[in-house]
């Protein structure tokens, strides 16, 4: 392209400029589409997981209740044993429940009241963890297997005497028609191919749309490949689409957990029709791309003729300048942006005749004092006032430096939107801190956030800027709380030093925004890296003037 004419030139750089960041911008709103693709499976799957379990739960409440209604007649004492066992019978026969079975205080089934629907066969003895748990929460649910009638829930409610433990009361809840309900809630909500299973902590499949599936034990081809030991619960990731690859092909799900019976509901449908509108997006999205960028190609042959007349009077001129020794400025009229080039060119070479000016003074100067000074003496004075700093003043200041540091064990894998809001929340803290106690915030430094308390602004500085520590690490201490669910802690701690500061104005001075320069801001810092997570360090200075009560 060196060879080519400046009118080649323009159209073929504005058909690049043009062309590349159209496909760009194709494949951008593509992934865009395809985040909030995923975005939208992801709530309808956990919003069909949570109605699942919400009808679980609720099947459990309204079991819960019979027993504890049994519980309370047994443990009735106005009546005798006898009647009360007929008022068990009663709760039977109506329907409330299949069954009600009395096990002992240590576990031992004792009798067992039978409706026309419930499993024949032996109680098992309860274990001790499923007791402890009774005891503890009012009530406790485990899995009980039946030789009849598939999967069921078995519910236990401790039996209260005399305040004293007598034994326990259970029944069973049977899980088949939980998986009609489910497949009638995948059918509605995630389609044909959808799924909804319940596993406990084993991945034994208690509920799910494929009768199959009922007490196999799911593996890594579904959502709850993650889950690990007896039951699992802390290795799983609540709310987060999970895709994983099915025989059926790949395929997209969330998880829900349960933790009144440490069960998991796991929704999933294919991934090709979760995101069966994005080809089709793609594509409109590619053919409007490349239709703007043709666009724009014309677009750019039409206007270069025009741009290529004026952009080659300006080299010439230019270089009628540079022949001249930049003594002459351009003579071209021009508007727009080749104006403002122009205009910035000549203003260049003003600047040039100045800059020669102020060099043939200086020369001059130094020609003189030459005469009156040593060579070494000449040097000093030249090397201190080369670069002179007139707006500069010293002030009495106490300078504050916060710094966050990112820990856990799982921090490289946190979210990077997630990264970006908990710097903007400690940020927010820090500021907020600073200038509610009559500081500024004089700049930042990586994560580190430095504010300035001068005396002649706050007279009590070195308070107000412990007082701003002392706020900021409760702030970081609190977000830290929230931040924990992602393992991605927050641990800040401050340094805060007093003295003197050298203190100029930024810009014109108009807006009151002051930047401060000097060794105390260093201190500060050394300060900060020396003080334990969670805590602020003073210098002795600080100390002093806080009257060494800190």
């Amino acid at each position: 392209m060196a060879g080519l004419p400046l009118l080649y030139k323009t159209i073929s750089s504005h058909l690049v400029v043009a062309v590349v960041p159209a496909l760009a911008l194709g494949y951008l709103v593509s992934d865009v589409n395809r985040r909030g693709l995923e975005l939208d499976a992801q709530h309808l799957h956990l919003a069909t997981a949570g109605q699942l379990h919400q009808r679980i739960l609720a099947k459990i409440d309204e079991t819960t209740q019979v027993l504890e209604t049994a519980e309370r007649v047994l443990a009735s004492e106005q009546l005798p044993y006898e009647q009360r066992i007929v008022l068990l019978q009663s709760i039977v026969a109506s329907g409330r429940a299949p069954e009600l079975a009395i096990y002992t205080a240590d576990g031992a089934p004792d009798s067992v009241i039978r409706g026309p629907k419930a499993a024949p066969g032996e109680r098992a003895p309860l274990s001790e963890a499923l007791r402890q748990d009774a005891r503890a929460r009012g009530f406790a649910a485990d899995r009980a297997e039946r030789a009849e009638g598939g999967i069921q829930l078995r519910l236990v409610v401790p039996w209260i005497l005399d305040e004293q433990l007598f034994g326990f009361l259970g029944t069973t809840i049977p899980l088949a028609p939980l998986s009609e309900f489910a497949k009638a809630l995948a059918e509605r909500h995630l389609g044909e191919n959808g799924e909804l299973d319940v596993v406990d902590g084993r991945k034994m499949v208690l509920v799910s749309v494929d009768p199959a599936r009922l007490g196999t034990t799911l593996g890594d081809d579904s959502p709850f490949r993650g889950i690990e030991g007896a039951d699992g619960l802390a290795a799983i990731e609540g709310g987060i689409s999970v895709p994983f690859d099915a025989p059926s092909g790949a395929r997209l799900g969330a998880v829900v957990s349960m933790p009144t019976t440490r069960w998991l509901i796991g929704a999933s449908r294919p991934a090709a029709e979760a995101f069966a509108v994005l080809g089709a997006v793609r594509k409109r999205t590619l053919l409007l791309a490349l239709l703007a960028a043709a666009l724009a190609g014309i677009a750019g042959l039409l206007f270069a003729r025009q741009i290529s007349e004026p952009v080659k009077r300006l080299t010439e001129e230019a270089r009628t300048a540079v022949a001249r020794g930049f003594k002459t400025t351009l003579d071209l009229r021009a508007g727009g942006e080749l104006g403002a080039l122009v205009t910035s060119f000549n203003e260049m070479l003003r600047q040039i005749e100045r800059y020669r000016a102020d060099l043939r003074v200086k020369t001059n100067l130094q020609m003189k004092l030459a005469r009156i000074l040593s060579p070494a003496e000449l040097h000093e004075l030249l090397a201190t006032e080369a670069m002179p700093d007139r707006t500069a003043e010293e002030h009495v200041a106490t300078v504050l430096y916060v710094d966050v540091a990112r820990t856990g064990s799982e921090v490289t894998t946190v979210r990077q939107e997630f990264l970006v809001t908990m710097l903007g929340d400690f940020f927010a803290a820090a500021v907020s801190a600073i200038e509610r106690s009559g500081g500024q915030v004089d700049r930042y430094s990586g994560d580190a956030v430095i504010g300035v308390f001068l005396a002649r602004h706050v007279p009590a500085h070195a308070a107000a800027a412990r007082e701003a520590a002392q706020v900021i690490l409760r702030e970081v201490a609190e977000q830290a709380k929230r931040w924990a669910a992602i393992s991605a802690e927050l641990e800040a701690s401050v340094g805060v030093a007093t003295g003197t500061v050298r203190v100029r104005a930024v810009g014109d001075g108009s807006s009151g925004e002051l930047s401060v320069s000097g060794g105390l801001v260093d201190r500060a810092a050394e300060l900060q890296r020396e003080a334990q997570a969670g805590t602020f360090r003073l210098d002795a200075e600080t100390d002093a003037a806080l009257g060494g009560r800190s």
